[in-house]
């Protein structure tokens, strides 16, 4: 369970950080999705945190935004560490 929970997490981090990333850019939902080659859909439960993503995925969501894929996982080194020292305590 704690497993799930924490999938559920990454996911809604990464999810926040990709509308972020395309709000900085001033892309609409739609017009990322076209770049990346996803259905509007499967962007909207991304960006929601209701769906993971393979690398392929990363791989299409970093060129529809133009940016590294290091730039859309940045997000994990900050979870991971605040869970690193969660686990300390």
């Amino acid at each position: 369970m704690k497993d799930d929970k924490l999938a559920e997490e990454i996911n809604v981090v990464l999810g926040r950080h990709i509308r972020n990333l395309r709000n900085d850019k001033d892309f609409s939902q739609e017009e990322l999705a076209f770049r990346a080659n996803f259905t509007y859909r499967q962007l909207i439960d991304i960006e929601k945190g209701r769906s993971g993503f393979t690398t392929s995925t990363l791989y299409d969501l970093s060129k529809g935004l133009d940016v590294k894929p290091t730039t859309i996982i940045k997000p994990l080194d900050d979870l991971y560490n605040e869970k690193k020292n969660i686990d300390k305590e």
